[in-house]
């Protein structure tokens, strides 16, 4: 707490020198946030002006002087957002530390102007490699390596999860990377080192008979973290996968065995971006663009509901708020007759040809607007109707989104029981018919045993 105080100070020692025109504004309409403190990360976002430099290294200094909490080069970087010589001249002639360029790395994140290319993310995934050099996936049972894959693999990526929409790519070797220890292979190689030996000898494979090129492999993620969850090795294919991979995935509810579905989890971590914009605005990144693809949004929106007050902060058409329901989709043929440029708030500029249908819906709406009565001392309050609470969280968005999925009603009996894991393993692989019971072994022509050698019944 002693802490938080302190750097409070800095903090308006920044906001402070700006209000007194002492930094010049940063680029664009937006109140973007001139610091950003988390424990002892700090970074300061400035003009590359030699007025603007000098003035944030003298609070730097008076800062350290007085609270004892001085900057030190060694561990500091000065990143320019451009290249341009003249920006590189100016820096080096303010700072002492050293002059970085982007992408660099903040709170374990890629931090870039760009899309996050390849080389970007890369880390992430020597990361969980680096997880799994210690464990030996054939010596483990396959509830050890379910435990693996649910509390280290999944959990790895989460953090950036929050804030990236992470291409399917990475995805997709993350998941790969949870059904094989590199160690098993390369045991002293990382990836990114993997993939440089790939783009310099093409041809090159994987040692002990890797039929495919290191190329190839990094596009098969999924059959990866599915055989280190079968069978502890790089692939499993065939009857070695025993259940189909979606429904590894899918919750107990739903008669999985609740592997986190990467693509669906990160959907539901950056809701919370989309619903803190809706509860509070006020937050300094609320005018950033949000990455979350339009099946997700379009997911959002139908599980929150607007309770009015003033209005200030409710979009007419878009938001649910008119009776549980969307403007948008009460009158949509009035909707397509308002120009784009204003439907995103209650306007009378209806243009065009006005139909039957588009006079019918506007005498519904005005119908239904009758009954609203706005609050002018109340703020707008989005709901989340997904949970009792009314507040988001990312689980109940991520189970929803198995909403539709054929139930596994006796889950709590198999799961929630006192047998032991590999027992309630073995009951699922059961309920599955996907233990290798004589029947299915005769249907593939394999050796099995005609009668049971306990009951001698066929």
């Amino acid at each position: 707490m002693l802490f938080i105080l302190v750097m409070d100070v800095l903090n308006s020692l920044i906001h402070m020198a700006y209000s007194s025109n002492l930094l010049m504004p940063l680029a664009g309409q937006c109140s973007w946030p001139r610091i950003s403190l988390y424990a002892g990360d700090v970074v300061i976002f400035v003009k590359p002006e030699l007025m603007d430099l000098s003035v944030v290294r003298d609070l730097l200094q008076c800062f350290g002087a007085v609270t004892g909490l001085k900057t030190n080069p060694m561990k500091s970087s000065v990143t320019p957002s451009s290249a341009q010589k003249r920006t590189w001249r100016i820096l080096q002639k303010s700072f002492s530390c050293s002059v970085g360029s982007f992408p660099c790395s903040y709170l374990g994140t890629p931090f870039t102007i760009q899309k996050p290319s390849k080389a970007d993310l890369l880390p992430l995934i020597d990361k969980v490699s680096s997880k799994l050099l210690g464990w030996k996936a054939p010596l483990l049972s396959k509830v050890g390596r379910l435990v693996v894959v649910k509390s280290v693999l999944s959990a790895t990526p989460i953090h950036l999860m929050i804030a990236l929409d992470l291409p399917k790519w990475v995805i997709r070797l993350s998941t790969l990377l949870k059904s094989h220890s590199l160690s098993l292979y390369l045991p002293s190689l990382s990836l990114s080192t993997v993939q440089h030996l790939c783009q310099t000898v093409q041809n090159s494979v994987f040692r002990r008979g890797l039929r495919h090129p290191i190329t190839n492999s990094l596009k098969s993620m999924d059959k990866r973290r599915r055989g280190f969850l079968s069978k502890g090795q790089e692939q499993a294919n065939g009857g070695n996968c025993m259940v189909s991979w979606a429904k590894v995935q899918q919750p107990y509810l739903y008669g999985g065995l609740g592997v986190h579905d990467l693509e669906r989890m990160g959907w539901a971590l950056r809701m919370r971006w989309l619903w803190f914009m809706k509860a509070d605005a006020s937050r300094p990144w609320a005018g950033l663009p949000v990455q979350i693809p339009s099946q997700a949004k379009a997911f959002f929106e139908m599980a929150v509901e607007i309770t009015v007050g003033n209005g200030e902060n409710t979009k007419f058409w878009t938001d649910r708020w008119l009776h549980d329901k969307r403007v948008a989709d009460l009158a949509p043929n009035l909707l397509r007759a308002i120009p784009k440029r204003v439907a995103k708030r209650r306007t009378m500029n209806i243009k065009g040809a006005l139909t039957v249908q588009v006079l019918v819906e506007y005498l519904h709406i005005s119908e239904l607007l009758e009954g609203v009565v706005l609050q002018p001392y109340t703020p707008d309050t989005p709901v989340w109707r997904l949970s009792s609470s009314g507040f988001y969280n990312s689980k109940s968005a991520y189970e929803a989104m198995f909403v539709g999925t054929i139930k596994f009603s006796p889950w709590k009996r198999m799961w929630k029981t006192w047998a032991p894991a590999n027992c309630r393993f073995f009951i699922w692989l059961a309920i599955n018919n996907r233990c290798w019971t004589s029947d299915r072994l005769a249907k593939r022509g394999l050796p099995h045993q005609p009668a049971c050698p306990f009951c001698d019944q066929a």
